[in-house]
């Protein structure tokens, strides 16, 4: 690849030939027998002179066009001498700058040069045919001597000036295509071992190229979205979408979080970053998107911040639960002796009391056990077993009203770690909801699976199901759909599980029912007896 630097280095060996050639000329200028020859060798001094100045001023960037001027300029020179002195030797000078031409090796500039110098040749022929059928052999000879001087210039030039610079030059770029031919390695390594996913878009968002990530993430091969207008966000996105993208053809940048779909129409949180790609003259010619799927992130910082959540609510249980029980204590003993005097005028209103006190104690008592879950005593455990002792308990409800209740074991006994009468509490308070919301002869299944080293445990009913409010609202505290309910079984069913490194996940819909996944990390898995 023809650069700069070489053509400049090129310029400088040619325009030190001609210097040369003018020094030499002087030197013989008192031997020629030309008529006014000295005019002519003038201006070969004014010519050289102007490119020796040129060349010194901004010589790489104009190197280019110090290179035609120097060719051109010297088949001219030669020519109009041809023309003035009409002699065999001085044909062979109109060589010299094809010769140069070769030296650049500059297709164009050679093929423009050879078609120049023949035309050259032809109408030098047809005007001075005579002049040239004659051979004055002393001139012959004299000329021929200029010649072999200035085949020695070259030489001298090339040996001890030129060539260890073209050396040089070759290995310095040698040495950049080799670094950038490395670069570009490195590049294509990064662009398709990159765990994030990148696609490169034209400005009519086309696809252009995507990397393997990104057929991973987005469930779209290459060869199927290559050249195409693909959708990968919500319709809800649509306006952002194409908002962003005007802004980035003219040349900013986005970093956000949104929200991306795959090619099943599945969405994912994803966290992008959106530039504009430009050319050498800062255009913008492409975009593109380097997107990171964070759902596994954003669920991390959830948990995180519902363990603070449920740690401070905790400590507040634990202190309201102290504060109200000990006033109720009192209150309690005093109404109970109402209740017992037989001239008590305000029964019925002491009634209301003692029963509206029970509840405060009731709400008092899940606030303590919310607060102090007995985790503290904890050993491994047949969690299955458990699960199955607390459906038991609910067998003759399961009769009376007729469910169906289907459980479906994993293919190896599990035991976990941690205190088996919390994790009871907690297929209660979940059974009880589900049996809450079935009609009578509806169907619950219970289905364990090993996934891992974790054991999954899906409790599904079809009963009425919750709205996407509901959903949302579950595990706040003190929520409930229910009139009789403190609004706190879910927060401490929670609250439990994620004291034993579990998780619970639950999705609804309303009059299909709904489904409730828990998952547990197993300390020992045995075969299951035959």
């Amino acid at each position: 690849m023809e650069t700069d630097k070489l053509v400049q280095s090129h310029n400088n060996f040619i325009i030190l030939f001609f210097a040369s050639v003018v020094i030499v000329q002087l030197f013989v200028l008192p031997f020629a027998d030309y008529n006014y020859y000295w005019v002519f060798v003038l201006g070969g001094f004014i010519y050289t002179t102007i490119l020796l100045f040129l060349n010194r001023r901004d010589a790489r960037k104009h190197a280019i066009r110090l290179r035609t001027l120097i060719l051109f300029g010297g088949n001219l020179y030669v020519f109009l001498l041809n023309i003035l002195y009409p002699d065999i030797p001085f044909l062979l000078y109109l060589l010299f700058p094809i010769i140069f031409a070769f030296v650049y090796n500059h297709k164009r500039t050679i093929l423009i040069l050879v078609s120049l110098t023949l035309t050259q040749l032809a109408l030098l022929l047809l005007l001075f045919r005579e002049y040239y059928s004659t051979i004055d052999h002393f001139r012959l000879v004299s000329h021929y001597v200029f010649l072999l001087l200035m085949v020695l210039i070259l030489t001298v030039l090339f040996v001890f000036r030129v060539g260890p610079e073209w050396k040089r030059l070759f290995v310095e770029n040698k040495r950049k295509e080799e670094q950038l031919t490395s670069q570009d390695g490195y590049l294509q390594l990064f662009f398709e071992h990159a765990q994030d996913a990148i696609a490169v878009f034209s400005l009519d968002l086309r696809i252009i190229t995507v990397n393997p990530a990104f057929e991973t993430m987005y469930g779209w091969k290459k060869g199927e979205c290559q050249g195409k207008k693909i959708q990968l966000y919500p319709e809800n996105e649509l306006q952002g979408v194409v908002h962003r993208t005007e802004r980035v053809k003219q040349g900013e940048s986005f970093h956000l979080r949104t929200k991306e779909m795959r090619k099943d129409k599945t969405l994912f949180d994803a966290e992008m970053t959106i530039a504009p790609i430009y050319n050498k003259t800062q255009e913008v010619i492409a975009i593109s998107v380097i997107a990171r799927n964070i759902t596994d992130k954003l669920q991390a910082e959830k948990l995180k911040m519902d363990a603070i959540k449920l740690k401070a609510i905790g400590e507040i249980a634990a202190s309201v639960a102290h504060e109200v029980r000990n006033p109720m204590t009192a209150v309690s003993g005093f109404i109970q002796m109402m209740n017992d005097d037989p001239a008590n005028p305000y029964r019925y209103f002491t009634e209301i009391m003692r029963e509206e006190i029970k509840r405060i104690n009731l709400i008092a008592n899940e606030f303590l056990t919310f607060s102090k879950p007995n985790i503290k005593n904890t050993c491994e455990f047949d969690i299955e077993q458990a699960l199955l002792e607390v459906v038991n308990l609910f067998e003759n409800e399961f009769q009376i009203r007729k469910i169906q209740c289907s459980i479906h074991l994993a293919e190896h006994q599990t035991d976990i770690f941690g205190n088996e009468e919390s994790v009871k509490q907690v297929f209660i308070n979940i059974l009880r909801n589900a049996l809450e919301a079935l009609s009578d002869s509806g169907i619950l299944r219970i289905k364990n699976r090993i996934l891992s080293d974790q054991l999954c445990i899906e409790i599904s009913d079809n009963g009425t199901g919750m709205n996407q409010e509901a959903l949302e609202q579950l595990f706040e505290p003190f929520y409930s759909t229910k009139v009789d309910s403190a609004g706190l079984g879910m927060v401490i069913t929670k609250k439990i599980i994620y004291d034993h490194k579990g998780k619970i996940e639950v999705a609804s819909n309303p009059g299909k029912g709904t489904v409730v996944t828990l998952t547990f990390p197993i300390a020992k898995m045995k075969p299951c007896a035959v």
